[in-house]
């Protein structure tokens, strides 16, 4: 309510600091108890900032500039231009019915108080109107207007309204050209776009892509709520636009959290089949591909989120992209998963399968240095282990490790052999278990770590 609300505050909103000097005047009004001086100056303020927004859209909307010019004539004249603006305002649909209704309460508010009507503002009175002018209006960027919604659709078929392909500029440009459009216009934005993705073909629909994209990644409350509303839950069913809804959600992970029910089931349905779908390594930069939406989801909501929301995600990763730097970088963040991911590398490190076997070798070139850095030394020398038994089943990558004595991958080597000296009998138990129990270490050193040159 207006009475529970420091006026200070509400002028520190005011985005015209014009505008802001003279509804401090206003106030000041309030406090000296000169109510009905209060009222006239914020109805005066009011309609200065109606004409202000409406000269802001006069080079972008026709219908604007029709209005903002018979206003500028009237006012140059010294006539009443008020009751003009307002009924052109509402019947061109530059305001909304809720915005014009309320300027019309106002109007009627300041008619009493500025007249010799016998009407006493009283501070509530006084207080009311400041609150709706500047909670309303002052504080709103532009007029609520569907025009520069129409336009832009327009423009959807140009070639080059979006400048490239990265997410980070899409957003850039959709913020350019949503600037002037009144959060009110937010819903008729939103539907209008998705009506353009889903009934057009070629550059319009890609357009109306990276636009619903850009939308989502701007991260805007009721523009979050809308693409869930009128996007998301209305497309989760349907195959032809399913990819679509988890474009948006891995442009902006926060939209997740707003779906529940059947929405929510649905969207389950949707990444367990892409996740199964998924091969291992498979490596992809596409927003709608699972393991990209698993990441941003990440680092959007954190991993604490994503491991009560949706543990199958971490599962999954693990499973299907190990040797990924990035995965391997979020497994640090958490001893559960990074206990996973280490058995998850050493089973393949240490596969029968040829293939699987000397795929590791393969991809371990690329992330040995941050692979080894999440280890122990215990889990390095289980790793090492895993290799040289890889190698006696006859995976020849893994055999090239072997007869390299690990130069090949000389990080781990080094590892495993500090570990060996610092924790002999902690390493030799491992040895005995692992392959016989006349092993020692020296014997190992020589046979899998160690050349002429080396010393023991």
């Amino acid at each position: 309510m207006a009475k529970m609300t420091d006026l200070e505050e509400l002028v520190s909103k005011i985005r015209n600091p014009l505008i802001k000097d003279y509804m401090k005047e206003a106030m000041s009004c309030y406090f000296s108890g000169a109510y009905r001086g209060c009222i006239v100056m914020s109805y005066i303020s009011l309609f200065d900032d109606l004409t202000e927004k409406l000269g802001a859209l006069k080079d972008v909307n026709a219908d604007a500039k029709t209005i903002f010019i018979e206003v500028e004539k009237r006012k140059r004249e010294q006539d009443v231009f008020e009751n003009y603006l307002l009924e052109q305002l509402a019947s061109k649909s530059l305001i909304s019915e809720l915005d014009s209704t309320t300027i019309n309460l106002i109007r009627e508010r300041r008619n009493k108080s500025a007249h010799p009507s016998g009407h006493h503002p009283s501070a509530e009175e006084a207080r009311y109107i400041f609150f709706e002018v500047v909670d309303k209006f002052l504080s709103k960027g532009v007029l609520g207007t569907k025009h520069i919604v129409d336009e832009l659709l327009l423009r959807l078929s140009n070639q080059n309204l979006f400048v490239s392909t990265t997410i980070s500029d899409t957003a850039t440009v959709v913020q350019h050209e949503i600037e002037n459009i009144h959060p009110e216009a937010y819903p008729y934005l939103v539907i209008k776009i998705f009506n353009e993705y889903k009934d057009s073909e070629d550059i319009v629909k890609k357009n109306a892509s990276f636009f619903l994209d850009g939308l989502a990644v701007l991260d805007i409350e009721e523009l979050n709520k809308n693409i869930v509303s009128r996007v998301i839950e209305k497309s989760l069913d349907d195959d032809n636009l399913s990819s679509k809804c988890l474009c948006l959600i891995s442009s902006n992970p926060k939209l997740l959290t707003l779906l529940s029910g059947v929405h929510k089931s649905r969207y389950d349905a949707i990444m367990n089949k892409a996740l199964e779908g998924m091969h291992f390594g498979q490596v992809s930069t596409g927003l709608s591909h699972p393991s990209v939406i698993i990441r941003r989801i990440i680092d959007s909501l954190g991993i604490e989120w994503v491991k009560d929301s949706y543990p199958n995600y971490l599962d999954a990763m693990v499973q299907k992209l190990p040797l990924r730097k990035g995965i391997i970088e979020l497994a640090a963040q958490d001893e559960d998963l990074k206990s996973d991911l280490i058995d998850k590398v050493c089973t393949i490190a240490g596969s029968y399968s040829f293939d699987t076997a000397n795929n590791f070798v393969e991809r371990f070139h690329d992330v040995e240095e941050v692979f080894i850095g999440i280890l122990t030394g215990s889990d390095c020398l289980r790793l090492a282990y895993e290799i040289t038994d890889a190698a006696s089943n006859g995976a020849w990558r893994s055999e090239e490790v072997i007869v390299s004595k690990f130069e090949i991958f000389s990080k781990l080597r080094n590892r495993v052999l500090t570990h060996l000296e610092d924790h002999p009998e902690e390493s030799l138990g491992y040895l005995k278990q692992k392959i016989n129990d006349t092993i020692t270490i020296e014997a190992f050193k020589s046979r899998y770590l160690e050349t002429a040159e080396q010393p023991a």
